[in-house]
């Protein structure tokens, strides 16, 4: 009898017992997955965080475990950060970036639908036939005009679009309405390459390795040109500069009626409220007789040399995900908050600049997408173009702009 009892307080004791440890462990929760996260350092443009949004959000439905993370970095100025995974820089520094080591060189088989970019953009992206970047998009400074100035239209060299425009180099800033050339000259680099770019229109011919001059030993006939920007826009005017760089003064005044032609990349016309478009006209921009040499800045995805087998994988998905048809045309056609103007920035891919979808929605790129067929280059400096610009581009831009 006594071992009967114990016995029965033994299991009641053991049942007890599982039933504490039961209600002390509740069923477990499911634990949040933990995100990958991917640097990023994209071209700064004039919608940069518009653009990166609309990247973000397409990526996420395709890698919701893959957190985006957008850094800030001005290629002109500085090699990529430690730590980025994939950056986008400008090709005249592609070279550079290649004897560097600062690139990983890529297998054709890593750059998807790689036939389908323009020539121009495959020799932007490419050291000794090796790709070292996928080719996202391109800019060139054109001139904008109003529709019906057919002096401006017609003009074919830099001398004659001068005669037309005139001189206003001590007008104040802001120009008169229909008065002079509004253009931006406060940046040296820019300043720099238009030097380059002169020097090609005035001698016809194209190299992705031109001559690297010092300030002392600069082409004259292609400084006088140069001069002559300061001379149509006004010393003050050409080296004012926008407090923020996604501001645009210039674009705005434009828009008011102010100036009577506009130097500009072809993304400008964000800037300016897409019902005066139907207005306007561009042409390409001479720096000498003619715009002899059709050159075109590629910007380019690459990544970097550091990572492993894996993170480069997903490094270069994103690479391809953002410069592939679909990525490309969301972002052109992201439309400006204050303007309700797409993009305009020009296409890498032959398959963007002959979309319907393209041409209708963003109906500018009718007459933009010419350039493209105009024997485009892509611009290319050298090894040494991160020496030569920082050594020569502030003596380039004070000959260019401090004209007497």
């Amino acid at each position: 009898m006594t071992r009967t009892v114990l016995l029965l307080f033994a299991l009641l004791g053991l049942s007890l017992g599982v039933s504490a440890v039961g209600g002390q462990q509740p069923s477990p929760e499911a634990k949040p997955v933990e995100k990958t996260k991917l640097k990023v350092a994209l071209f700064s443009l004039v919608d940069s965080n518009l653009m990166q949004e609309v990247l973000r959000a397409m990526w996420r439905e395709k890698h919701p475990t893959v957190e985006l993370k957008f850094v800030g970095w001005d290629s002109y100025k500085q090699d990529p950060a430690e730590g980025v995974d994939v950056f986008e820089y400008d090709a005249i520094f592609l070279d550079y970036m290649v004897k560097n080591g600062l690139v990983a060189k890529l297998d054709k088989s890593e750059v998807k639908d790689a036939e389908d970019f323009f020539d121009f953009a495959v020799a932007g992206s490419k050291v000794g036939g090796d790709f070292y970047g996928i080719p996202r998009i391109a800019c060139t400074p054109v001139i904008f005009y109003r529709a019906g100035d057919e002096a401006i239209e017609k003009a074919k060299s830099i001398e004659e679009l001068h005669k037309i425009l005139g001189d206003r180099l001590d007008a104040p800033l802001e120009p008169k309405e229909n008065e002079g050339l509004l253009i931006n000259l406060s940046g040296s680099t820019s300043c720099a390459c238009y030097y380059l770019d002169a020097v090609s229109d005035g001698s016809g011919t194209y190299s992705p390795m031109p001559a690297l001059p010092e300030a002392t030993k600069l082409d004259a006939t292609a400084l006088k040109n140069l001069q002559r920007l300061t001379r149509m826009g006004g010393r003050e005017q050409v080296k004012f500069e926008d407090k923020v760089w996604t501001d645009d003064k210039r674009s705005e005044w434009f828009a008011q009626g102010k100036g009577r032609a506009m130097v500009g990349w072809t993304e400008r016309l964000s800037a300016i409220p897409v019902e005066q478009h139907a207005k306007l006209k561009y042409r390409p921009f001479p720096l000498a007789e003619s715009n002899a040499v059709n050159l075109l800045y590629v910007d380019m995805l690459s990544v970097s040399p550091k990572l492993d087998e894996g993170r480069k994988k997903l490094a270069l998905e994103f690479a391809n995900f953002a410069a592939s048809k679909d990525a490309v045309m969301a972002t052109f056609l992201a439309r400006n908050a204050k303007t309700s103007s797409p993009q305009y920035l020009l296409p890498v891919r032959k398959s963007v600049a002959e979309s319907t979808e393209l041409r209708t929605e963003a109906p500018f790129y009718n007459d933009l997408v010419s350039i493209l067929n105009e024997k485009p280059q892509a611009f290319r400096i050298g090894d040494s173009s991160r020496k030569w610009l920082a050594d020569n581009r502030k003596a380039i831009q004070a000959t260019i702009v401090d004209v007497k």
